[in-house]
C-alpha cells in the first residue's frame, strides 16, 4: 500500500509502481519455486483518496489524469504479466470509494 498516494502526482505514482514491480518480480521465483500463485491486488489506485471519510472517495473519481493513470497501471501490469503462470489472478482495485464521479468522469 502506497500511503503517500493521497497526494502524489502521476509521476510519483508510477515511480512507486515500478519499484513495487521490481519487488514483485524479486518474489516471483520462490512463488513459483513454492508452487503459490500470486493475485495481482491494485489495492492503492492513482491519486488515493480524496477523502478517507465514510464514504470514501477516490480520487479516480474527481480528476481525469487519475482515472487516465489507472488505465495505464493495468495495461502496464496487464502486458508485462501476460505469460507470467505465477500470476493466477488480477484484482483491478479493492473496493472502490465512489462516493460521486466528477463531470466528463467514467463511473466503473
Amino acid at each position: 500500500v502506497f500511503h503517500e498516494a493521497d497526494t502524489a502526482t502521476e509521476v510519483q505514482y508510477m515511480a512507486w509502481l515500478e519499484t513495487a514491480i521490481t519487488r514483485l518480480d524479486s518474489l516471483l521465483p520462490a512463488f513459483r519455486q513454492a508452487g503459490i500463485g500470486v493475485f495481482l491486488d491494485l489495492h492503492t489506485p492513482p491519486g488515493g483518496f480524496v477523502s478517507r471519510t465514510t464514504p470514501a472517495w477516490h480520487r479516480v473519481f474527481a480528476e481525469a489524469w487519475a482515472q487516465t493513470a489507472l488505465v495505464k497501471v493495468w495495461q502496464r501490469l496487464a502486458t508485462k504479466y501476460a505469460n507470467e503462470p505465477t500470476i493466477v489472478g488480477f484484482d483491478l482495485w479493492n473496493e472502490p470509494g465512489e462516493r460521486r464521479v466528477a463531470p466528463g468522469l467514467k463511473s466503473w
